[in-house]
């Protein structure tokens, strides 16, 4: 939470960013969605028309997820495919469920690869990384949680209709409650 006082502090970003994004591991939906890609754009005269490799994926952002095609994935600091991964992540965790990871962006190299950015289930919250299209499978995140700060709620969606709504309590001034989207 940002702001100068506990009143203001608890309304500031409750819309904007205090929504967190819950990616549920007993989400079992292994959808065939795949990234689905920008239109090229109508050529000028003499102007090229974009090639496969420049054109963007287009992920709607917080509705999608990847999950590992094996157990621990590699993560990169940029989607370059001549960097080497700056770590891993194992994909199942202790209670032995498959993790599904927030994409944040979607992006081409310049072999055409598709490179997805995501949230990582570490500390600090918001840590992200890139991971390689041939490493994961790109999933439609079917539940979320929203907070609400100043209305002391967390709500909890599924397919974007209300499932459930919990009263919670929130940080004082001087431990803030983070505001943004964090991989729960």
């Amino acid at each position: 939470m940002e702001g100068k006082t506990a009143g203001v502090t608890r309304r500031a970003g409750v819309v904007s960013a205090a929504v967190a994004l819950a990616l549920v591991a007993c989400a079992p939906t292994r959808s065939a969605v795949v990234a689905q890609h920008s239109p090229p754009a109508a050529a000028s005269p003499g102007v090229p028309s974009p090639s496969p490799a420049q054109e963007k994926p287009v992920l709607a952002p917080g509705e999608h997820g990847v999950r590992s095609r094996h157990g621990r994935l590699p993560v990169f600091r940029r989607p370059d495919p001549s960097s080497k991964p700056k770590g891993s992540v194992d994909m199942v965790n202790p209670w032995n469920d498959e993790l599904t990871l927030l994409v944040t962006e979607a992006v081409r190299d310049a072999n055409g690869h598709a490179w997805y950015e995501v949230l990582l289930p570490e500390r600090p919250n918001g840590s992200e990384g890139w991971v390689r299209d041939r490493d994961v499978d790109v999933v439609r995140l079917h539940e979320r949680i929203e907070i609400d700060l100043s209305k002391y709620s967390l709500t909890y969606f599924r397919d974007d209709e209300l499932v459930d709504r919990f009263r919670v309590g929130i940080g004082q001034p001087q431990w803030p409650t983070p505001t943004g989207t964090f991989y729960v």
